[in-house]
């Protein structure tokens, strides 16, 4: 290179005469600093470029085994939200209702809630949409069914439960350091009567007409880990089941379930399904809803949780 950078190629060529006398040498200077230059820079990139690559292999090794971590604590904490749901015998053992339930995650841990209690002559049924699902929802969930199963067992009543489970929940959320919320129903079934309290989608009750009664649980409540003291917003609603009629909860995972083009599948063809299998045993029922909702969704991905309880008065209030 010159001093001002430049960068030439030199050439030399002999001159001879055609017998081969020698005669001298003529010099060929052609600048190349461009060429170089560029060539520089392509080399640079290249090596920015594997440096990159080596990074990245490196990252994708640390995810790889990231993942592995974080599958195996997720099939974890989905296993331990499979073991703590009803078991098939508790419902069958209810004397007064017969109870059937269904539960399925979006993804490795759902953040759905639901729980079947039976106590002094009364089925107390709860059920939950913690917002968002993931590790941190199933977490929560798994909160608050351990805040209530405790709550029954020491004889709080359904308002006392919520309120309580309420200051707890807001603590923990506190700590973790997160935003989310859930809607909390709670219902409870004697000798023929159905109280519910709490917050959540709508009950639906199949009465015997083959009328469909839909109450809103909106004034009932407010949702849990939001406010400090939620005990002003709580209030019963009570009504009738009759033998043979037929109550039924659900999460927004139900209505909302998409087809390929997006339409929900909807409380009008759940309650259409329903009623078609109204005089069936709440199994019956519920697998006939759930295998419908399968069909309308075509196979396609599950996007939120879904879960459904199906509540069916015996003909003997036990």
């Amino acid at each position: 290179p010159l001093e001002d950078g430049r960068i030439f190629d030199v050439r030399a060529q002999e001159i001879r005469s055609t017998n081969g006398k020698y005669y001298g040498q003529i010099w060929y200077f052609r600048d190349i600093t461009a060429m170089v230059t560029i060539e520089d820079k392509l080399q640079q990139q290249y090596q920015q470029i594997s440096r990159a690559n080596d990074e990245i292999a490196k990252l994708y090794e640390r995810l790889k085994v990231e993942n592995l971590r974080m599958s195996a604590e997720l099939n974890v904490a989905r296993h331990l939200q499979e073991t703590i749901l009803p078991k098939t015998r508790e419902l069958q053992a209810i004397q007064s209702v017969d109870i059937a339930a269904f539960m399925e995650p979006a993804n490795e841990v759902g953040g759905d809630y639901y729980d079947v209690f039976y106590v002094d002559r009364t089925a107390y049924i709860t059920i939950g949409d913690i917002t968002g699902h993931g590790l941190d929802s199933g977490i929560i969930m798994l909160m608050v069914q351990t805040t209530i199963t405790t709550l029954i067992q020491v004889g709080l009543r359904p308002h006392e439960i919520l309120t309580t489970l309420n200051a707890v929940l807001l603590k923990n959320l506190d700590r973790m350091g997160s935003d989310k919320s859930l809607t909390l129903a709670m219902l409870s079934v004697q000798e023929g009567k159905i109280r519910i309290i709490g917050q959540h989608e709508e009950l639906l009750i199949l009465r015997h007409n083959d009328r469909v009664e839909r109450i809103d649980t909106n004034d009932l409540g407010f949702p849990i880990g939001l406010e400090r003291d939620i005990s002003p917003f709580l209030s019963y609603l009570e009504t009738e089941l009759m033998p043979g009629e037929v109550a039924i909860l659900f999460t927004d995972g139900v209505t909302e379930a998409e087809d390929e083009n997006g339409n929900f599948y909807g409380i009008d063809r759940l309650c259409e399904v329903a009623l078609k299998y109204k005089r069936f045993s709440s199994q019956s029922i519920c697998d006939k809803v759930v295998a419908d909702i399968r069909q309308h969704m075509n196979d396609r991905e599950v996007l939120d949780d879904i879960t459904l309880i199906v509540i069916k008065q015996k003909c003997d209030y036990g």
